[in-house]
Formats: structure tokens, C-alpha cells, sequence
């Protein structure tokens, strides 16, 4: 497909995406919930993102839950140039106000003349809004942190607090956000919103991607002292582990008694991060390994199913 490669304006040639990916190198003192495996999607996402950046255009991110929509676009904005750039991260959620918003964005900023605001001289500010659609609505239909930003984005500033009203002018900012479907508490965007943004679709991993980060990963943490005959498994305890999501994901399906039946890219993170709590003193071999596996597997997907049915359907997923 097209879209599986990306033409180099150097060169004059097209080049398959995969072959930009970066290799993984674990790093034992990084925080789990830190971890990124670069992929193909990833460096799609990395790639868009620093072009918008250039042109400090706007852009939304779209994606299900476990995308890693979150992970790559800070991964990306702790990579820039800290000389040049300063950064502002905003978690919306649904108690999110328009002051709220209006605060953080103001305690990042400094009077340069007469209505005229921006981070410090020589400095880009970028914005990061996380969860944008997670505000709720109020009686008349609208987010007003949305509606907020509108503002700010469209027309590059914002009216004062107070009784004067006066126009505050916003300059050397740029904007990135995320949001997941509609749906499960998050909102429908005012279209005219969501047209001042480019707007990227961030897909999730393909079954190769997924094979590459929960084994790179493990391989990784299993280099650190185990021994040979477990690192010659890695492969093996991977392909069992996507078995098992898959299948799962595909027979317990959500429904109205059952709504907490979704099954994403986290449990299979979940279960990583426990088989990541191993040490080589005393996990020695793939037999008591394979233990902690299925422990895991138990932890991360049995204990949320609710009756004997589902219970016996999971049994059957993890059975070798």
C-alpha cells in the first residue's frame, strides 16, 4: 500500500517505513509505564507530528485505547530541542473546566507588550491536550474548555477575565492533542473545532508491531541474567501471549450486562509488566517461567470475568 512507505524529497526515491524504524535497546532504569518500542505506527506518528511542528499547524490524533497515541507524542515532544521549545501538558477530563484550562494555559505564559502574551523570548510553546473530548457538556450543549480553545486556536488569543473584556493575543504556540472515540464518557467535537485541526488516524499495532514490542521488551529484561535456555523461549512465550489476547478479545465480547468486557493493547502491557517483576535468581528455567505466565494470564484476564462460562473460556485460551 501507499501508505506503507514514504517519499524521500533528498533521494527522489520511496521508502518502505519499516526500514526507518529504530532498533529497541532495553533500559532497566526506565519506568514500565515509560517503555516505547519504536514501530512502524510510531514512526509514522513521530514523522507527521515534527512536520506539524515545523509548521506550527495544528494536529488531533485519533485512536482506541492502547494505540500508544499518549506515549509517542511526549516520547516526541521530550526529543525536541529544549532551547527552542517549552512544553505544556493538559489532561482533560470530565470535571475539566474553561478556567481550568484558561489558568494553565496563562501560568505558561509571560506579557511580551500591550496585549500581547507568549512563552519566554526565543521559545516555541507547545501545547499538549490529552483526553480533549473527555469534558462533559453543559445544559446547552457545550464544552466550554472546547469552546475555550476554539477561540485560542482560531483567532490566536482570548478575551480577559474581568470587566474590561480585553483581547489577550497568544503568539509562538502550537498545538497537539489526543482523543479516543466518542463514546464511554468523552464527546462529539464541534466539528468546526475539529477543522482548524489536521486530523490523524492513529492505528493499532498490526500482529507484527505487537510481536515486535512484547518480545523486544521481554527479551530485553530476560538478557538480564537469565539463562540461555529461557532466552531461547522469548519467540514462544510471545506467540502465546497474543494467542491468548486474541482469542480472548474475539469470545468475550461487551454487553449490556457486561460492558467491562473490553479487552485492548493494555491487558497484553499488564501482563508484560508482571512477567517483568521476575528475577533470574528465582526464575532459572522455562518451566517455572511458564508458572508466572499462566499466574499472570489468570491475574490480568480471569479475574475480570464474572461467570463459570467465561471463566471456563479463558481456561481453555491460556491451555497449551
Amino acid at each position: 500500500m501507499l501508505t506503507d512507505y514514504m517519499f524521500n524529497v533528498e533521494t527522489y526515491t520511496w521508502v518502505p517505513w519499516k526500514s526507518l524504524v529504530p532498533c529497541y535497546v532495553h533500559d532497566t532504569s526506565v519506568p514500565f509505564t515509560r517503555i516505547l518500542v519504536p514501530t512502524v505506527e510510531t514512526v509514522k506518528l513521530n514523522w507527521i507530528m515534527k512536520e506539524h511542528l515545523k509548521l506550527r499547524a495544528p494536529l488531533l490524533v485519533v485512536g482506541e485505547t492502547g494505540t500508544s497515541k499518549t506515549a509517542t507524542i511526549e516520547s516526541t515532544m521530550h526529543s525536541l530541542d529544549q532551547d527552542t521549545t517549552s512544553l505544556l501538558f493538559l489532561n482533560f477530563s470530565s470535571r475539566t473546566t474553561a478556567k481550568d484550562a484558561r489558568c494553565m494555559i496563562n501560568a505558561n505564559v509571560e506579557k511580551r507588550a500591550k496585549g500581547v502574551y507568549g512563552p519566554i523570548p526565543g521559545k516555541t510553546l507547545i501545547v499538549f491536550i490529552d483526553d480533549m473530548n473527555m469534558p462533559k457538556e453543559d445544559d446547552y450543549g457545550t464544552q466550554q474548555p472546547i469552546a475555550l480553545l476554539r477561540v485560542i486556536i482560531g483567532r490566536g488569543g482570548m478575551y480577559q477575565q474581568g470587566s474590561d473584556l480585553s483581547w489577550r493575543s497568544l503568539k509562538d504556540m502550537t498545538y497537539l492533542a489526543a482523543i479516543g472515540p466518542a463514546g464511554g464518557g468523552r464527546q462529539n467535537l464541534d466539528p468546526r473545532f475539529v477543522s482548524l485541526f489536521t486530523v490523524y488516524h492513529a492505528l493499532p499495532p498490526s500482529d507484527d508491531s505487537a510481536f515486535t514490542i512484547f518480545g523486544s521488551v521481554l527479551l530485553g529484561h530476560l538478557s538480564n541474567g537469565f539463562t540461555r535456555k529461557l532466552l531461547s523461549c522469548v519467540d514462544q512465550f510471545t506467540q502465546l501471549s497474543l494467542r491468548v489476547y486474541k482469542q480472548i478479545r474475539e469470545e468475550l465480547l461487551p454487553t449490556p450486562l457486561k460492558f467491562h468486557y473490553t479487552f485492548n493493547l493494555r491487558e497484553l502491557s499488564r501482563l508484560l509488566q508482571g512477567l517483568l517483576q521476575s528475577s533470574s535468581e528465582r526464575f532459572k528455567g522455562p518451566k517455572k517461567f511458564l508458572r508466572l505466565w499462566r499466574h499472570e494470564c489468570l491475574r490480568v484476564f480471569r479475574d475480570r470475568v464474572i461467570d463459570e462460562a467465561d471463566v471456563s473460556a479463558v481456561n481453555v485460551s491460556y491451555t497449551i
